[in-house]
């Protein structure tokens, strides 16, 4: 479980989310850097497992990010409402020859968890949407 408080005054200054920095982002494909005034709690739940030529993880994770309004724009930056989001991730990783090649399903949903007053503007690629990735990732 993470809990995060951004303070009316403050603000989280990092670049942008490279899906690698799990302790700031606390979630894949979610960021509250620029924004002030922000409650952000995340439970996640993980299970690794081994067999005789591969290793697996898998995790799901759920987040609530209660954000500043989204036209309050000195204290929300990406106009990004508040939200609840979704992930599930589950990876494959080969022990036996090279295994440096790992296969990954990313899986995320949004939803929206304040009332946005008609203003559809602030929906679009930031909440009410489903993503799907897979990922090849080459491990030096």
């Amino acid at each position: 479980m993470n809990l995060s408080r951004i303070g009316a005054d403050g603000r989280l200054l990092l670049p942008r989310e490279w899906g690698r920095e799990p302790f700031y982002t606390f979630q894949r494909r979610t960021r509250v850097e620029g924004a002030s005034d922000v409650w952000a709690i995340m439970l996640k739940w993980q299970r690794s497992w081994v067999t005789d030529k591969s290793l697996y993880r898998f995790f799901t994770s759920i987040g609530k990010n209660k954000m500043p309004l989204a036209t309050d724009y000195p204290k929300n930056k990406y106009t990004l409402p508040s939200h609840v989001h979704w992930d599930a991730s589950l990876r494959y990783q080969p022990i036996a020859g090279d295994g440096k090649i790992t296969a990954e399903i990313y899986l995320a949903y949004r939803f929206l968890a304040e009332d946005i007053q008609t203003n559809y503007n602030v929906l679009i690629n930031r909440a009410d949407f489903f993503h799907a990735d897979i990922i090849f990732n080459y491990n030096f």
